[in-house]
């Protein structure tokens, strides 16, 4: 039996090409923001390179922040085979990452956690990037991106969710 994980630390990741990472304690309310970028192009093996290339960050992100709680978002549905295979191999080695080191790991709809944060789940992505941009700048969490500003998001949300968990069951 595994031994049960404490809540010191959460991080998220927003996975893709540019993948967007949050990181911080749970006491704080801002996290820590970054991004990597990931091959965009490849001639014999785009989603391999992208795997490997974040499983080598990933690895040294893990080893500096250490988290005890890591959330990332569901994957959309992919249009293709190939970006089917990027999206799911590109979380299989965050899952497999957490799973080494104790991490507990959580997956969560993108689209729940954007309705309940930006008070709308969908639309154009144009207008998801802006709200995205927009709340982090409310929040005062400095962002370069849209990709930082959605893993800051998902930070938040599951910091704040496993904070309400912990306080009702009497923590």
């Amino acid at each position: 039996m595994r031994p049960r994980i404490e809540l010191r630390s959460l991080g998220s990741l927003d996975l893709g090409a540019v993948t967007g990472w949050a990181f911080g304690r749970f006491a704080e309310v801002r996290p820590a923001v970054g991004r990597w970028e990931l091959p965009r192009t490849d001639p014999d093996n785009i989603a391999g390179a992208r795997v490997a290339v974040l499983e080598n960050t990933l690895i040294l992100w893990l080893d500096e922040y250490r988290p005890s709680v890591l959330i990332t978002a569901e994957p959309f549905k992919p249009r293709n085979i190939g970006e089917a295979i990027a999206k799911f191999s590109l979380l299989g080695v965050v899952m497999a990452e957490c799973w080494r080191r104790r991490i507990r790991c959580m997956v969560q709809p993108e689209q729940t956690v954007r309705k309940e944060m930006l008070g709308r789940g969908t639309g154009p992505t144009d207008q998801m990037k802006a709200l995205s941009l927009a709340w982090a700048a409310r929040q005062g969490i400095a962002v370069a991106d849209d990709n930082e500003a959605e893993a800051a998001i998902m930070w938040r949300w599951a910091r704040d969710e496993l904070a309400n968990q912990y306080l009702s069951r009497g923590g």
